[in-house]
């Protein structure tokens, strides 16, 4: 007959231990989530005045213009929003650079474009020939005009399963 090693009561008490808190962790996740489903709101319930605040909350940077994505002959990038752009004759694109030209009037954020941008156009997007419009797509300049930010950013993704994914915003 083996013998028993003196710890392996103390070891076997430790498992159960373990499996207890495993089965208590699980019941206040499940708890967790359901308290969730009654506090944080659901995309749905929100009017479009509460979405746009709503992102507006998570995503704040300069105010002043917002860059614009664009997309053309393989290439892609963010340009800063210019009231006046491709508008002849005081554009002069691509002859004379946006951040050259004396006649650039940048664009400020306003609800408007994060509610074109939620919806991924603007109405002033002209349609292409088969009816569909370009993608409306913004981007953020953190660095505030005083060198501050209000972003912060983290690799743990964890911490973020903890906000309910909206499902279809529209």
């Amino acid at each position: 007959m083996p013998t028993t090693h003196p710890r392996q009561h103390r070891l076997q008490e430790a498992q159960r231990e373990l499996q207890e808190l495993d089965r208590r962790r699980q019941q206040l996740l499940d708890e967790i989530r359901g308290l969730e489903e009654e506090v944080l709101p659901r995309a749905e319930s929100l009017s479009k005045s509460e979405k746009v605040a709503l992102f507006r909350s998570f995503f704040r940077g300069r105010e002043d213009v917002y860059p614009r994505r664009w997309e053309g002959k393989g290439q892609s990038g963010y340009t800063p929003a210019c009231a006046l752009e491709w508008q002849r004759p005081r554009c002069q694109k691509p002859t004379i650079r946006c951040r050259d030209c004396q006649h650039r009037t940048l664009l400020p954020v306003t609800d408007k474009v994060i509610l074109w941008h939620l919806q991924g156009m603007s109405p002033e997007d002209t349609p292409g020939l088969d009816g569909s419009r370009p993608d409306f797509t913004i981007g953020v300049y953190p660095l505030l005009q005083d060198d501050t930010t209000r972003m912060l950013a983290s690799a743990d993704h964890r911490s973020l399963t903890r906000l309910r994914p909206p499902g279809p915003v529209w």
